[in-house]
């Protein structure tokens, strides 16, 4: 059995063996019975007269927008588009320089393989 069969054997006893501690104990699977603890009675909140308004915070409806959360979202919005445009577009890039270095190695291969193959038809018609 070569080296890669015994290591795939060993991770797959590991796993069999994380599986089966995995699973839980019929101890574990026993239900008792939960202990009922009452607890102390809890403040009550004051609630506000009906002619005082709730605060901003325990609101129950949706804060409304202005004009200036309006375009403090619309900026927000176009930075992150900007932020995703730049970036693929750096990304873009980046890959056209690769492709132009790897154009160029190309050429320089196929120039030192004509070069070479020159030099073998010489040296076959010389022998």
């Amino acid at each position: 059995m070569g080296r890669k069969a015994v290591r795939n054997a060993e991770r797959r006893a590991a796993a069999v063996a994380r599986a089966a501690a995995a699973q839980p104990t019929i101890e574990d699977l026993i239900i008792l019975p939960a202990v009922v603890d009452i607890p102390a009675p809890v403040e009550i909140l004051p609630m506000p007269a009906p002619d005082m308004p709730l605060p901003a915070g325990r609101a129950l409806v949706a804060r409304r927008q202005g004009f200036v959360d309006v375009i403090a979202f619309a900026l927000r919005d176009s930075g992150r588009r900007l932020a995703r445009w730049s970036s693929a577009r750096r990304r873009a890039d980046d890959m056209k320089e690769k492709l132009v270095r790897a154009e160029a190695r190309m050429r320089a291969m196929e120039a030192q393989l004509a070069a070479l193959q020159a030099l073998q038809d010489r040296v076959r018609s010389a022998g």
